[in-house]
């Protein structure tokens, strides 16, 4: 019996390991032909994808930035020839594509726009999954083209029309492209990325899991970005999904992040970690910057968490107790911006812990308003808020009591009780 049961662990195992998801994220956000329109979007689209698919524990991400046609091929080969049986593979494009003869092509870096031989064929790429990955390899295929409505400055738009007919799915593949058409795609008015690509990473964050049984599959990120394109356009741009069938494409992570992070503060409450290790576990569940030679160890130690390699009270003893008190976080840097100043953001914008105990059961259900904001109720044996360093008028108010007017002033790592 117990040879059987180690054999069936190490069956496990072995399948987890094996059957892997791998991204290529590429963008193309500028041309050598400066007759070609530049889009600045796509690179951050692109990064925006990055950062969502890096918090999702085993996927494996490449990005390749402004690829020359040959560039485009050669890796695209390399990366596709490391699938193996049951592999997920993620195909994200951000760039110029147009759609001529029923064929789609991707527009490189070096691309002439006059001269079509020198674009990349759709077909080619799915070609290359033909010949190169295993029958059961899947493949999602993430299109964002067409930002501006026009390839070359001053030609009309009917060059880039996506015409449905450029676009077949093989077996065990599936294509949602940004728009059908002659739509444009969309850019948020907030410069925060393109329309369908805010849509994408809201999807894959969590939003898309519909029946929430802890995974985003194919459909329902397509149902979600639909529908939310749409809103976010305004009823102007309406995706397009080519492909039959669901394909798993990576775990909705969001709950277990929120479960994590919620055990990670007990264990802080009770005085078993530290406020600067939980705030430094805080910081990496959020997706904020760290430095430090042992990040990389803390991130391993939550993806293994996650993943269900490593039980939580390990996790706590052998990464969190060890790492998270040697790195130092801060707010995520933004476009532009440099990890100094990120840190330096970060000092500014201290924060400490509200803790309020009711003292009888009358307090309890009242509600509590943070410098005239609602923070919530006191629902049970003691109400915490986490709240900016610095001063504060709190107050409390119940139809059961007096209304209790607090002025209070804290300082980083302490807790007002």
């Amino acid at each position: 019996m117990k040879r059987f049961f180690a054999l069936l662990i190490l069956l496990a195992f072995t399948v987890r390991v094996l059957s892997a998801v791998s991204a290529l994220i590429v963008y193309v956000a500028s041309y050598k032909d400066t007759s070609i329109l530049p889009l600045p979007f796509a690179r951050k689209d692109a990064l925006n994808m990055k950062e969502v698919l890096s918090r999702i524990p085993g996927v494996k991400i490449e990005l390749l930035e402004n690829p020359a046609g040959g560039d485009l091929i050669r890796e695209f080969k390399k990366w596709i020839r490391g699938a193996k049986s049951g592999d997920t593979f993620i195909f994200y494009y951000a760039g110029h594509g147009i759609s001529k003869g029923g064929e789609f092509y991707f527009i490189p870096s070096d691309a002439d726009p006059e001269d079509e031989y020198v674009w990349i064929p759709f077909n080619r790429l799915k070609g290359y999954v033909k010949e190169y990955a295993p029958f059961d390899v899947k493949v999602v295929w993430l299109i964002d083209a067409c930002y501006s409505g026009s390839v070359v400055k001053g030609r009309p738009l009917r060059a880039i029309r996506i015409e449905k007919e450029a676009f077949h799915a093989d077996t065990n593949q599936v294509i949602i492209t940004s728009s059908t058409g002659n739509e444009i795609s969309h850019e948020m008015s907030d410069g925060s990325g393109g329309v369908f690509t805010v849509a994408l990473v809201e999807g894959l964050k969590g939003a898309a899991d519909s029946d929430r049984d802890g995974w985003i599959e194919s459909g329902e990120l397509y149902s979600y970005v639909e529908k939310r394109v749409e809103e976010l356009s305004g009823g102007q741009q309406h995706p397009m999904r080519r492909g039959e069938g669901d394909i798993k494409i990576v775990a909705n992570i969001s709950g277990k992040l929120k479960e994590l992070d919620k055990k990670l503060f007990d264990l802080y409450f009770a005085g078993k970690l530290s406020e600067l290790e939980y705030k430094n576990m805080k910081a990496l569940i959020e997706g904020r910057s760290c430095t430090g030679e042992w990040v990389e160890k803390l991130k391993k130690g939550i993806d293994d968490y996650l993943s269900g390699k490593i039980a939580f009270e390990a996790f706590v003893e052998y990464v969190v107790k060890v790492y998270a008190g040697k790195v130092k976080c801060g707010l995520e840097a933004t476009e532009g911006s440099t990890q100094k100043e990120a840190e330096e953001e970060y000092v500014q914008e201290r924060t400490a812990f509200l803790k309020l105990k009711p003292a009888n059961d009358l307090a309890k259900g009242a509600k509590v308003y943070i410098d005239g904001k609602y923070a919530g109720e006191i629902g049970g044996e003691l109400f915490v808020k986490e709240i900016p360093a610095g001063k504060h008028e709190i107050l409390i108010t119940s139809e059961k009591i007096e209304d209790i007017k607090l002025d209070v002033e804290v300082g980083e790592y302490e807790a007002y009780e």
